[in-house]
């Protein structure tokens, strides 16, 4: 939750423009484990990546059985209010503790996020491409001039040391939050602030040119744009 706060109260300092319609796409890595737990293997690592690239041809040429791909396919448009995809996942896969703790969270967040006019958007496929996180994982996506922006992402780093070897007792955790900028965003005018390439805020800043097919902003693009 505090990550998330970090983020509510940056976007409050950049008073963003309504136009720009923010949007907070929210996932979580013991959601993708439920998904996939059913896989082994090499076909684990292909559903996961059929998954968090949208790749519906994919999951329709993936050797499933016919009950796996229609899950799979349905889950791949299981987006929107949290109340209601945690509804369609628990009807899936009945009652999980995670659950409990993304309706906690998102309720907590949901008055911030109204006073921010900022959609709140659960997706359960939406995950980085490198398995670095642990627990929630987050991405702020506004209207551009000509395609949806991501001006943030991140997530918590609690197990990362561990799994590079470190004893447990020495594995902290961690949370990190990115802010994506490209140059050609309605941001700069919205903002009327053009930062440097020495950052502000105690924020990291990762620079992009375009929406490359396959980054992070294309499929930003194509997440947000299929929301129900």
């Amino acid at each position: 939750m505090e990550l998330l706060s970090l983020l509510m109260a940056s976007i409050a300092a950049l008073k963003l423009d309504p136009s720009t319609r923010p949007r907070l796409l929210l996932g979580h890595t013991q959601l993708m484990e439920l998904i996939l737990s059913p896989y082994e293997g090499s076909k684990r690592d292909a559903v996961r990546s059929a998954l968090i690239h949208f790749d519906r041809l994919a999951v329709e040429t993936m050797e499933l059985l016919p009950n796996e791909r229609q899950t799979l396919l349905a889950l791949m448009e299981c987006r929107g209010t949290p109340t209601d995809v945690l509804q369609q996942l628990q009807q899936l896969f009945g009652q999980q503790p995670v659950f409990n703790d993304l309706d906690r969270l998102c309720t907590l967040l949901s008055k911030t996020a109204e006073e921010q006019a900022v959609v709140l958007q659960l997706d359960p496929s939406f995950q980085p491409q490198f398995e670095l996180y642990t627990g929630l994982v987050f991405q702020l996506v506004c209207n551009g001039r000509s395609a949806p922006v991501v001006l943030a992402r991140g997530g918590r780093y609690d197990e990362l040391v561990q799994r590079c070897g470190a004893p447990q007792n020495q594995a902290f955790g961690a949370g990190s939050v990115w802010r994506s900028i490209r140059y050609e965003s309605s941001w700069w005018t919205t903002t009327r602030q053009r930062p440097t390439h020495g950052g502000d805020g105690g924020l990291f800043h990762k620079f992009k040119l375009g929406n490359r097919p396959g980054s992070p902003a294309a499929m930003a693009c194509v997440r947000s744009c299929c929301c129900h």
